[in-house]
């Protein structure tokens, strides 16, 4: 809304009349008298207003915990949801956890070399409200899925890359995908993880050459990308499913801790700024956890993260659990994360099942559900975008779970209604 008025309305005037003395000193008088009662109610001049940053709250009385969307990602991995082929399992674990908004701040352990500046962020959303994006697996044939279902395409599109191992050859984003997100208008955010890399051999700088192609080769593509490139680095680190938690087989008998981790974090993004990188904005994204303190461990400090994200979903029946609206599942977890940083947030993954017959029943829905999240997102005073993981997902002890907008054609109306043609959704990432 312009919070201007124009006062400066034009004048009519008539040439060639006359008002007689009588009327004009009436007219004087009238004039006066509304001149004197407008200055004793006083004028109300417009003014910008920054709402306050919302502290939210997990549903009160709800006698359910955060499910934490457990994966256990292969070389492929792309965090809490997988591609579904033979060979690759997914294994999501639905555990519950007492809600509780106590946060303690990490400790910064070291002292940056290049220093970030810290992004104050109002309630504006930019003045354009949040950006909208989606995330696939691999930005070609599910790309037009999403393309041909909606219609319309949003401000940013999310897809994941793994590090080279071994053999295998991964650049940081292949020229295909490059075409696809420029020819597109689309910003392009990377989940790009070291998958079960040694975190302890990243810190040591074994992958930082040309003759390893991760770190070098990386930051090369990375500075000559014609415009801003946001990197989701190993997400969801606070999750024993990630192969780069140190809890994970992948790095067990390792002796690491959260405190490699950031080593970890701080030496990738050292490495890009040595290189001379300055396009790159680094997004820290851990998984919802209810509120039990499992992200402050993690963080490796404002100096070196631009943007923090959440993963969220709404499992329901497929983990024997309860349905969950948008404020359980993001709640407790996001008043954990203002308790470490104010900086900008990014719902980096996010979707719902549909209902099944019971849930239905109660008057439960995905439709509803991105209704409710719509409405509840713009609360949250740091949230700046959202993303909703649009892909088919094999889920451990249940089988494939599709979690794309069009599901049904009532989750695609709500879809479009909601999100799409919101105007509260028309933001662009910074």
């Amino acid at each position: 809304m312009d919070s201007s008025i124009d006062r400066s309305l034009p004048v009519s005037r008539r040439s060639g009349m006359r008002i007689p003395y009588g009327l004009a000193v009436f007219l004087i008088v009238q004039v006066l008298g509304i001149a004197i009662t407008t200055t004793s109610i006083g004028l109300l001049t417009p003014q910008k207003v920054s709402a306050q940053r919302t502290s939210v709250q997990s549903a009160a009385g709800a006698d359910v915990g955060q499910p934490s969307s457990q994966l256990s990602p292969p070389s492929s991995a792309i965090g809490n949801v997988q591609v579904a082929t033979p060979t690759s399992a997914t294994s999501v674990n639905a555990s519950t956890a007492n809600v509780t908004r106590h946060v303690s701040a990490p400790e910064r352990t070291t002292s940056p070399r290049h220093a970030t500046t810290t992004t104050t962020v109002s309630s504006a959303k930019n003045n354009h409200g949040l950006a909208l994006g989606f995330a696939v697996f691999q930005p070609t044939g599910q790309f037009q899925n999403y393309q041909s279902a909606v219609g319309k395409l949003p401000n940013f599109l999310e897809w994941y890359q793994s590090w080279p191992t071994g053999s295998t050859s991964a650049p940081l984003y292949w020229g295909s995908q490059e075409q696809l997100v420029q020819e597109n208008n689309l910003t392009p955010l990377i989940s790009w993880s070291t998958d079960d890399i040694p975190l302890a051999t990243v810190v040591n700088g074994a992958t930082d050459g040309e003759d390893v192609a991760v770190l070098a080769p990386a930051a090369a593509l990375a500075k000559s990308y014609p415009g801003s490139l946001y990197i989701r680095l190993d997400w969801e680190m606070n999750g024993s499913w990630s192969a780069w938690n140190p809890s994970n087989a992948a790095q067990a008998g390792l002796g690491e801790t959260p405190a490699t981790f950031i080593a970890m974090w701080q030496h990738v993004v050292n490495y890009f700024r040595d290189a001379g990188v300055t396009n790159v904005k680094w997004v820290w994204s851990p998984n919802v956890d209810g509120g039990t303190n499992t992200m402050a461990a993690y963080y490796p400090g404002d100096n070196y993260v631009d943007d923090v994200a959440l993963d969220g979903y709404n499992y329901a029946y497929t983990q024997g659990a309860s349905w969950l609206t948008p404020q359980q599942v993001f709640g407790a977890s996001y008043a954990e994360l203002e308790g470490i940083t104010h900086k900008p947030v990014i719902i980096a993954e996010t979707s719902s099942v549909e209902a099944n017959s019971t849930e239905a029943a109660q008057g439960l829905s995905k439709a509803l559900w991105m209704q409710q999240l719509s409405t509840y997102l713009p609360t949250l005073g740091n949230v700046i975008a959202v993303c909703w993981f649009d892909q088919p997902a094999l889920v451990s002890g249940y089988g494939t779970v599709d979690f794309s907008v069009n599901t049904s054609s009532a989750a695609l109306g709500a879809w479009t209604q909601y999100f799409v043609d919101n105007p509260e959704y028309q933001g662009k990432l910074p």
